[in-house]
């Protein structure tokens, strides 16, 4: 959105400016703006990504590993925490459109809304390059 200077301020974090700008705003739609494109769809995909992407780096990098402890790197890097101090740090939740009412209660912040919405980047980010 050339519009939105926080949208541009998350692309030059990220590294990557989308050609179709509609799927980053899809992805930073919260569902408590109660329109009928959030980002919900996007982060089923996007989490699908982020699992994919990971399980072949750690099967690149660890190739000796059984895949019992290849399991285990997996969970630790896939989860919640890990997705939204990934978030935390690239300043996502300051781009999040949400309802007043999430905002005002900290929902920028809140660990499960901007790790959803980190995924949700992802599937865009996936769906837009091609």
């Amino acid at each position: 959105m050339a519009g939105n200077p926080l949208f541009n301020q998350l692309q030059r974090r990220i590294g990557y400016t989308f050609r179709d700008e509609g799927r980053l705003k899809t992805a930073m739609t919260h569902s408590s703006t109660g329109v009928e494109r959030d980002n919900e769809r996007l982060e089923f995909l996007g989490d699908r990504v982020v699992n994919l992407v990971m399980a072949q780096e750690l099967f690149t990098r660890f190739p000796d590993e059984a895949e019992g402890d290849l399991a285990k790197r997996h969970a630790a890097l896939v989860q919640g925490k890990m997705l939204a101090a990934i978030a935390r740090d690239i300043g996502l939740g300051e781009a999040v459109i949400m309802s007043d009412a999430e905002r005002a209660a900290g929902g920028g912040d809140n660990e499960n809304i901007i790790a959803d919405c980190c995924e949700a980047l992802l599937g865009a980010v996936f769906l837009d390059a091609g």
